[in-house]
């Protein structure tokens, strides 16, 4: 595993080839490598400072954020698991950091917007195929929450 040789997430990050290694992984193994790299970076108070970082992380740590094809069935996942998941995805918000705030703002606003791409099924009842789907993100489920009297946020 390249995190074990390297031990830093940016570097891992940078590894041009590491996703499509990734992809050829089951799902059991793609949700272990990406709870690793996800624990590494909370653990070492790895800093996230570029829209590369967040970007090329959101790719790795799909697994848990959204459901994949080869995922478990919405009626055999672990409500425990998500909540791990959740709580691992929450605890990488507090790692991005840049001392420019317009930069701060693109990486955080890249993450918002990773976040509802990944999202808006959710709150349209299901995906584009109309099979229900369920989001691990913690942020992602504020988005469906009711504004009051006049219903969903239009996003």
């Amino acid at each position: 595993m390249p995190l074990d040789t390297y031990k830093n997430i940016l570097t891992v990050l940078r590894l041009e080839n590491y996703s499509s290694v990734m992809s050829f992984l089951n799902y059991a193994a793609r949700k272990r490598v990406s709870t690793d790299i996800a624990k590494n970076a909370v653990e070492n108070e790895t800093r996230l400072s570029t829209t590369e970082h967040v970007e090329r992380l959101f790719e790795f740590i799909s697994p848990l954020v959204r459901d994949e094809p080869d995922g478990p069935s919405a009626d055999t996942i672990d409500e425990e698991d998500i909540e791990e998941d959740q709580s691992l995805v929450a605890g990488l918000v507090h790692l991005f950091s840049n001392a420019e705030l317009e930069q701060l703002f693109a990486v955080c606003s890249l993450s918002l917007s990773l976040s509802l791409s990944l999202s808006l099924a959710l709150c349209q009842g299901g995906t584009d195929d109309g099979n229900a789907s369920q989001v691990h993100d913690p942020a992602a489920h504020l988005l469906c929450l009711p504004t009051g009297r006049d219903g969903p946020r239009p996003w």
